[in-house]
Formats: C-alpha cells, structure tokens, sequence
C-alpha cells in the first residue's frame, strides 16, 4: 500500500539562495525562524538527503509544502517575487522526482491577493501543483524589529480572502491550513 505523507516541507536551495541575497531581514530569520531547521534537518534543503531518507521506506511518496510563516519582511510586491521563487523551486523538484514528489502545494503571497490569485492560477494551470498553503493567522512584519507586527492580524475569514477561497473552488483543490502564533 503506498503512503502518501502529505505535509511534508521542503525549503529548496534555490528559493535560500535568492533570499539570502533578497530578503532584508535574513540574518534575523536564520536566528529565529525556521531558518533555524535548516542547520539541523538537512533533508529540508538537500535533495539527495532527502532521498536517502525516502529510499528507506517502501512504497513511500511525498507532497511537497512550504515549510511555514516566512516572516519576511518586505513589500508585497517583493512577496509575491519571493512566492514566485519558491514555487518554481519546487515545481523543479518535483519534475526532477515525479516518483517521489507526486506533487507539490503552493506558497502565495497573502499580504497582495491580485498577485496571490495570479500565482494560484499559475501553480495549478501551468505547473500541476495539488493545492495551496495558508497560515492563520496572517501577519505583517515591522521593519523596526522585523518581529510580528500583531496590530495587523487578520484571521482567514477575513474577507479580502474571499477571492482566494472562490478560486479555488474553480480549481476543485484543497487549502493546506497551518496555524501559527
């Protein structure tokens, strides 16, 4: 029987290297955010690792999920490039390792819904992914401390999502909800 793990997170290379030299908070992020996997769970990162681990269970696949809250720091213009980044990371992936990844969710950058549903319908229409990822609750980040700026809470049934939650409807694809803080 195979064993479908469907929350499995992945922090390709290629999205760490663009935000190394992107994100104005990435030194911070590698401190306290989920960068801090990064140093003690290659497999997170590293493919090949990956794949060793994998290779040890029979009949054994992944669905490939952003691994959390970026808690980047930027403009939403600049979140949606980062979204773009890390979903053609993956998508790379996962067309490297069909076998494998038998698919992938997307990250959208919900602080722009104009850009997140273009990048809903670019995941799902061009590339194949299975879903997308949402936290709740969405926050903003302060430039002042790059801490959670918690003024700016919006649960997600907050109506300016109300436009993500009908496209995917369209698509007739599921929503991977994480909660968080």
């Amino acid at each position: 029987m195979k064993k479908i793990d469907a929350y499995a997170h992945i922090i390709p290379q290629k999205f760490l290297d663009y935000c190394a030299k992107h994100v104005a908070n990435w030194d911070k992020l590698q401190q306290t955010g989920w960068l801090g996997w990064v140093s003690y769970c290659p497999a997170l990162w590293d493919i090949d690792t990956r794949l060793r681990i994998m290779n040890k269970y029979d009949d054994y696949v992944q669905v490939l999920v952003p691994p959390g809250s970026s808690g980047f720091y930027c403009s939403p213009e600049d979140e949606a490039n980062i979204a773009r980044v890390y979903n053609d990371a993956v998508a790379e992936v996962v067309s490297k390792h069909p076998t494998e990844f038998i698919g992938a969710v997307a990250y959208l950058p919900l602080h722009n819904i104009d850009a997140a549903l273009r990048e809903i319908d670019r995941t799902i229409d061009e590339m194949g992914f299975k879903g997308i990822y949402m936290e709740t609750p969405v926050y903003e980040v302060k430039e002042s401390d790059y801490e959670y700026n918690y003024e700016t809470i919006k649960p997600l049934d907050s109506h300016e999502f109300i436009p993500i939650y009908e496209r995917m409807s369209r698509h007739k694809l599921p929503i991977w909800i994480n909660p968080v803080g």
